[in-house]
């Protein structure tokens, strides 16, 4: 009877979901490709992790998850420079990185699974109560959505410009070499590396999931820290102060560096407190050095992560009476340990380019006066006393997608960082912390009036100097006990204004991650084609669709005025400086038909004009473009045959000359 009854059931519940089927086959498609990605990366993760332990086993971690957080954070740098290795070798093939992850997990599994079983028991987080609930529950929401985000195919301009675009290059031709049409692909690239392992193992969502799991660790270093040298509620308030700027949860779902710099920078500090704290732990200087060499390895800017750690190494030396020769000693240590770990993208720069910080400073191959015109023309002059008013400006003026600092923050760092001058302070680390910061901020300001003769400040450049500040301002919300009066209490007070803060930036948040509709390509619902032609409001997509779809394969497309080509899977160059007309005319002239012959002998079919860039630049009275570049370039367009494709307002495509080839495949 039993067997009758489950018989009955498989064939109630067979016929009725073929008729009322659950979900369709193309959802099911989309759930199996998120589900790829998120095993892909948690490949990537446990690979880093096991890699990193097995470097830093000679070291004793206060606790497992600092241990999780070094190991990982190593494990992925150590990665990154294999497959630059691998690139070089001209082994850049997907069925060899499945097996150098695989097999870096097989044969460290039982540390690796001891790793993680520790950091399971959860000793590290302790008792969660009252108001420590609601700043973790923030911070997994905010997280959380921003996970989901990160899912979707990349939108993001500079990911589509270099971030993506490089490693793309590199994987079709199945090994690295130099690209001299894109000056940021010649970066240092510790990141894009591991960008250019997952795209290779799966695709390019893997590369937003790195990117996040970046800003995860810095929020678990933040906590760890804060637990460690100041208590455990100064630890869960600093991460929830840094997950409290809008444009780090924004930027956490794309395939940026910003998070990865920030995480490398705070954890070469980190490492070096605990050599600062027992100088007989020689394997934690070493570490700190390493962690530094990596974060130059991710940006030009990542040197401030070296001289924060050898001022630092003078400043206690001086302070702790240690004799110069074990300072000086200590310096060079870590030193060389950071340019060890980081001459690799200075040596190929220097040797392929002429310049081992290109193209900054001293120019390089393929870099001329008319470029470097067009570079300098980023940014903007400013008084000094404009310069004073830069934290005040980028906080309350900036916003993410604006030309003004171009991030979002949080008014939480104006509000409370004036708060250490009358708070009580303890001990040296929130004194250390301060000169990180001021350190970060003063390469910041000046790095971009060294390289382009005016102030660049983009905000998201200067978010490992908010590390540190976050920590900063959580000791002084904890540190103000002492101001009540009657029933009012300034830290509640604050407390309060700090709830708000979180819940008007987590419904910001979920609000935008609604207009967005993550989960239809999620699930299927939607097609990557459909989420990126609908997303991209610019009409880039459907730009580089026809071309894709319409032009002959051996087509060849100059992108005038618009810089990405990711998106472009015929050969295409893109217009990184937005220089190529003015470089063009130096080179054949005014006159059309010498531009026309010299751009068919650089073998080049088609141009795509990307139209609102070039409106907004003749537009913008300080704009490098001559009015006979203009001029030329109209006279020029005027001879071209009509447009093959138009995306209104947005792109024109041209043949450069009449024949059936050139009009497409209709």
């Amino acid at each position: 009877m039993a067997l009758a009854i489950v018989a009955w059931a498989f064939v109630v519940y067979l016929n009725y979901y073929i008729t009322h089927k659950p979900f369709t086959l193309s959802v099911a498609v989309g759930l199996l490709d998120s589900l790829g990605n998120l095993v892909v990366f948690l490949l990537m993760a446990a690979a880093a992790l096991a890699v990193g332990r097995w470097a830093t086993r000679g070291l004793e971690y206060p606790d497992s998850l600092s241990e999780i957080v070094f190991s990982l954070g190593l494990g992925w740098g150590i990665l990154s420079l294999a497959t630059f290795v691998l690139g070089l070798a001209g082994l850049l093939h997907g069925g060899l990185f499945w097996l150098l992850h695989l097999g870096t997990v097989a044969l460290f599994y039982r540390p690796l699974g001891r790793s993680l079983g520790r950091l399971c028991d959860g000793g590290w987080l302790g008792r969660v109560r009252g108001f420590d609930r609601l700043l973790l529950g923030y911070s997994a929401i905010a997280l959380g959505v921003s996970f989901l985000m990160a899912l979707t195919p990349p939108l993001e301009w500079d990911a589509l410009l270099y971030h993506l675009a490089a490693p793309r290059y590199y994987m079709e031709a199945g090994r690295f070499y130099v690209l001299t049409d894109n000056f940021c692909a010649n970066f240092p690239a510790l990141t894009e590396m591991l960008f250019l392992a997952g795209m290779l193992l799966k695709g390019d969502v893997v590369a937003h999931l790195i990117h996040w799991g970046y800003a995860v660790m810095v929020a678990l270093a933040l906590y760890a820290f804060g637990r460690e040298h100041f208590g455990r509620r100064v630890g869960l308030l600093s991460q929830a102060i840094f997950l409290s700027i809008p444009t780090v949860l924004t930027i956490a779902a794309w395939a940026y560096v910003d998070l990865a710099l920030s995480f490398y920078s705070f954890a070469a500090y980190w490492a070096l407190t605990h050599w600062l704290d027992d100088r007989r732990a020689g394997g934690w200087l070493c570490l700190a050095g390493a962690l530094a060499g990596m974060a130059c390895s991710i940006k030009y800017t990542g040197a401030s992560a070296v001289l924060v750690l050898v001022l630092l190494i003078l400043y206690r030396g001086w302070s702790d009476r240690v004799t110069w020769r074990e300072t000086v000693k200590a310096s060079a240590l870590v030193s060389a340990a950071a340019l060890l770990l980081a001459s690799p993208w200075y040596v190929k720069n220097t040797l392929a380019l002429g310049n081992p910080v290109y193209p900054y400073l001293f120019g390089g191959r393929g870099w001329n006066d008319l470029r470097e015109l067009w570079f300098a023309s980023y940014g903007r002059p400013m008084a000094w006393w404009e310069v004073a008013l830069v934290p005040w400006g980028m906080t309350i003026h900036g916003s993410e997608g604006k030309v003004a600092y171009e991030s979002t923050l949080s008014p939480l760092f104006l509000l409370l960082l004036p708060l250490l001058g009358v708070v009580h302070r303890r001990g040296r680390r929130w004194s250390e912390l301060g000169l990180f910061s001021l350190i970060s901020y003063g390469i910041w300001i000046s790095g971009g009036k060294a390289a382009h003769g005016n102030f660049l400040l983009l905000t998201r450049i200067l978010f490992p100097c908010f590390v540190p500040l976050s920590l900063l301002a959580a000791y002084a919300l904890e540190g103000c006990t002492r101001w009540t009066w009657l029933q009012f209490s300034l830290r509640r007070f604050l407390m309060l204004v700090l709830a708000v803060t979180l819940a008007l930036t987590a419904f910001n948040q979920g609000l935008s991650a609604v207009l967005q509709r993550p989960l239809a390509v999620l699930t299927g619902v939607e097609s990557r084609e459909e989420f990126l032609a609908a997303r991209m409001l610019d009409r880039h997509y459907s730009a580089m669709t026809y071309i894709n779809q319409r032009l002959e394969p051996g087509s060849r497309t100059l992108l005038l005025w618009e810089p990405r080509g990711y998106y472009c899977l015929r050969s295409c160059q893109p217009d990184v400086v937005l220089d190529a007309w003015p470089q063009r005319v130096a080179d054949y002239g005014t006159s059309p038909a010498a531009l026309s012959q010299g751009l068919e002998g650089e073998g080049f079919t088609h141009i795509l004009i990307n139209e609102r860039v070039l409106k907004a630049i003749i537009g913008q009275g300080s704009s490098p473009l001559t009015g006979e570049e203009i001029a030329a370039f109209q006279e020029f367009r005027a001879g071209l045959s009509p447009p093959l494709h138009v995306e209104e307002g947005f792109y024109s495509l041209y043949a450069l000359e009449e024949s059936p080839d050139s009009r497409g495949i209709e």
